[in-house]
């Protein structure tokens, strides 16, 4: 896997953070939590909706990047979904193109999904100085490392998923240590130059044999 280039945190401007904010009306001193993907059961929308309803919005503003197609709805997370619509602290932006802005603008990822494969979702977060939450699922464990990175969480645990932002919105210290972590993490290991050098070796490993 490699990153996308537009996922680089040094091409970005402090100001393209402050613009997104001021969008919604976030203020510095919110802590910004982030879900991206389908608005579908087996991505854990429904437990991410259940954290939020737990937790609050004590300086806590959730943004949700997706929609929910037309084939898949259902009606409790339609529903879920509607309870969520006029409340001014989740900001619902659909299906958006530059959602590397969005994750710059964010401080906290969360994935709840049920199954995944090796998720890009999470690299492009932690290039976007994230701390990441994530389901204790094949894929995701493999990219957080926990209590560094971000934390992982079982199956269907929307109170785990609150517990854990309430963790990082009341220790900042934490939460800018698991951001950084995180970003070493994914240049380290995702950045083209590193990706491409590593396949190199291999390839000349190959054809020397």
């Amino acid at each position: 896997m490699i990153l996308d280039k537009k996922f680089n945190y040094e091409s970005l401007s402090p100001k393209v953070r402050e613009d997104i904010r001021n969008l919604h009306s976030i203020s510095e001193e919110d802590i910004v939590v982030t879900f991206i993907g389908r608005l579908v059961e087996e991505k854990g929308i429904l437990d991410f909706l259940e954290s939020i309803e737990l937790l609050g919005f004590n300086n806590i503003k959730y943004i949700i990047i997706g929609s929910l197609p037309p084939g898949e709805r259902d009606t409790e997370t339609f529903n879920k979904l509607k309870n969520f619509e006029d409340n001014p602290n989740v900001i619902f932006t659909g299906q958006i193109e530059n959602v590397n802005e969005y994750l710059y603008a964010s401080d906290v990822f969360c994935l709840p999904s049920y199954r995944e494969g090796m998720p890009r979702s999470i690299i492009e977060a932690m290039s976007m100085k994230n701390a990441v939450l994530a389901t204790n699922i094949r894929g995701s464990r493999e990219e957080v490392v926990n209590n560094e990175t971000g934390f992982l969480f079982e199956l269907n645990d929307s109170q785990a998923i609150a517990s854990y932002i309430d963790k990082l919105n009341s220790d900042r210290a934490l939460l800018t240590k698991m951001q950084e972590n995180g970003y070493e993490r994914a240049h380290k290991l995702y950045n083209e130059n590193d990706v491409v050098e590593k396949q190199l070796e291999i390839f000349n490993l190959v054809t020397n044999k």
